[in-house]
């Protein structure tokens, strides 16, 4: 049985020790279920209510792993005002792969589909 999962990656901890990947590629995540309230203010509530997870791979506890084949991905970019305020719901690009930056910025994460097989 293949299910659908979204999961959320921070662009600075995949750019720091993440393998890149692409869509079509396979790929294994540590995966917490608890998506937190940060979520929501930065990203609106649309995309926070979307995930089904986040990665991390910097715990002292290994997070339980999820495999599957990439679907889609799209960088995130939040919008600022003066003082940091977000203003707007973050903004989402389609892009082939992971890790990926417009013009050397980073953008906040990536939104990464998966067809996960059970």
């Amino acid at each position: 049985m293949v299910s659908p999962m979204r999961i959320w990656l921070s662009a600075w901890e995949w750019s720091c020790c993440g393998e890149p990947f692409e869509t079509g590629s396979e790929v294994t995540l540590g995966v917490s279920t608890e998506v937190g309230e940060w979520f929501g203010k930065t990203l609106g509530e649309v995309f926070a209510n979307s995930l089904d997870g986040v990665e991390m791979h910097h715990e002292d506890d290994p997070l339980p792993q999820v495999t599957g084949i990439v679907t889609s991905i799209a960088a995130v970019w939040r919008r600022h005002e003066n003082g940091g305020r977000i203003t707007d719901p973050a903004n989402l690009d389609p892009i082939p792969r992971v890790p990926w930056r417009e013009e050397g910025r980073r953008p906040a994460g990536y939104l990464v589909d998966l067809d996960v097989s059970h």
